[in-house]
């Protein structure tokens, strides 16, 4: 017989294990493009582990400018889990690293006070990690209200 594989309902039948959490805020204000900013804020070590994420394999990621900047054609935030087989060591965060991202988030030519979300789902490392972004809109981010938000998806099988 067959399955059919469905969004499980999750909390509030809205198909999230858990309710959508900030992974980046104030470290994102004010960085010069192709900078790059690593979470320190949640938890106060920027470390996120997979209770955080409801054990989600799967997310959705926004970006929320925190107000108009003016960009370049093409532009976009990307961004790195830095995963930790420990818990404790990561890879560096002062660069971002020699691979590709695990999650693009397209922006426009000029961004607005607003929300922009990565394409597709991303998938959600299962040990714990930080994330490192880097600012490829072509200008320097809002000095204040940046925010990445990550959004774990339930899938049932």
């Amino acid at each position: 017989m067959a399955t059919n594989f469905l969004w499980y309902a999750g909390s509030g039948n809205n198909g999230q294990l858990v309710s959508p959490f900030n992974i980046l805020t104030t470290e994102l204000n004010g960085i010069t493009t192709t900078s790059v900013a690593p979470s320190t804020v949640i938890h106060s070590t920027g470390i996120v582990s997979n209770s955080d994420t409801g054990q989600g394999v799967w997310g959705e990621i926004f970006f929320t400018s925190g107000g108009a900047v003016t960009g370049a054609a093409g532009a976009n935030v990307c961004g790195w889990f830095l995963a930790s087989k420990d818990g404790s060591t990561f890879e560096p965060t002062a660069a971002a690293p020699a691979r590709p991202p695990d999650f693009i988030i397209p922006t426009p030519t000029t961004l607005a006070a607003a929300t922009y979300k990565a394409a597709g789902l991303i998938r959600l490392p299962v040990l714990p990690f930080k994330v490192i972004l880097q600012n490829n809109v072509g200008g320097t981010l809002y000095a204040t209200g940046n925010i990445i938000t990550l959004a774990p998806v339930a899938i049932q099988y």
